[in-house]
């Protein structure tokens, strides 16, 4: 994965943030690729849902570790996350949970709940 930096900051369009007494948290979407300006490519776009379980925990460990998340172009984009998501209807769902969770745990982060 290339490591060139975006100089725009996803984090910005992801943040946490309060109204009243309701948190909300920034999620990212573990099978859902980013277009190099940080936006989500349209589903209906070839690659937009990748499906490859070890290309999708390698980008979810880095951003739990880095804060970064590849772009389909390989461009690193700088990303603020509390969560991150796999839909249940994505293709391999289970699958592609299981191995971001495996991902995690083996390269030593924590993993916990919001509450």
């Amino acid at each position: 994965m290339p490591s060139t930096d975006m100089n725009s900051d996803v984090g910005e369009s992801f943040g946490s943030w309060t109204m009243g007494e309701v948190h909300a948290q920034a999620v990212v979407d573990a099978a859902h690729a980013f277009s190099p300006d940080g936006t989500l490519v349209s589903r209906g776009e070839d690659g937009a849902v990748p499906t490859d379980a070890a290309l999708i925990t390698e980008n979810m460990v880095r951003l739990a570790a880095e804060g970064k998340i590849a772009a389909r172009d390989g461009i690193a984009l700088n990303v603020q996350a509390d969560s991150i998501c796999v839909h249940w209807d994505t293709r391999g769902a289970v699958a592609m949970a299981s191995a971001v969770r495996t991902g995690l745990d083996a390269s030593g982060i924590t993993v916990r709940s919001f509450a």
